[in-house]
């Protein structure tokens, strides 16, 4: 059922409700009894607006950085999969599945973290490149057990095969690397798997530094005993 509301009177023409036609079949502003709802097209509010005992007496146009955009007390807490988007085309949003973080940006929008006007992490979102001065990786043995030398190191280096190849989503630009796939079958320890439905699979690249050390130390080992025999 809807009850419908019409104009009264003259001058201000207070609001009435009616069960009657809505003149001009308008529906700016109805109470939908079957579902509890009341709607209204445009609201304005002159003074304060108390929701759920607490009391606003400011209401921003949008989020402009103006005074009347501060948070200054509590969490803002955004919702499984609802968007924090910026631009006014929307170029970037920053939003949480539930079980991931995304950020989502135009190719021609890349992401710089800065300290003043220095800056200090670039993405690209166009190539999927980060730069950055430098890169360290936790390396504490006090964060680590079941430690031993890597064993075979030179014939795991052997069985690698060093590749020359173009990405499918960049084929301008020729690139020099490993088959993760390939790597796995060797050395999986060095292999991931993202959480996308295809589970792409990827390579650290910065943790074959030990393997490469190792197989350094057994060929230099070799030559020492060629050496000898000499």
């Amino acid at each position: 059922m809807f009850i419908n509301m019409v104009q009264g009177g003259s001058g201000g023409r207070p609001i009435y409700a009616t069960t009657g036609p809505n003149p001009g079949s308008e529906e700016n502003f109805f109470y939908l009894t079957d579902d509890d709802e009341l709607t209204l097209e445009n609201l304005t509010v002159g003074g304060g607006l108390t929701l759920g005992g607490v009391t606003e007496t400011a209401w921003p146009a949008g989020y402009d950085g103006g005074g009347n955009n501060v948070q200054t007390g509590g969490d803002l807490t955004f919702n499984d999969n609802v968007k924090l988007n910026f631009g006014t085309g929307k170029d970037v949003a920053f939003y949480n599945t539930g079980t991931s973080m995304y950020i989502d940006a135009a190719a021609s929008h890349d992401l710089f973290i800065r300290e003043g006007s220095t800056t200090r992490f670039t993405f690209n979102t166009g190539s999927g490149q980060l730069t950055a001065t430098d890169f360290n990786a936790t390396s504490d043995a006090r964060l680590k057990e079941n430690v031993s030398t890597i064993e075979n190191a030179l014939d795991k280096v052997l069985s690698l095969r060093g590749v020359e190849f173009n990405l499918i989503e960049q084929p301008d630009t020729q690139k020099i690397g490993l088959i993760a796939q390939e790597v796995e079958e060797i050395i999986p320890q060095v292999v991931g798997e993202d959480k996308s439905e295809d589970k792409f699979k990827s390579v650290s690249y910065a943790n074959l530094v030990a393997l490469l050390i190792e197989a350094v130390k057994e060929q230099q080992e070799q030559i020492n005993d060629l050496k000898s025999n000499i």
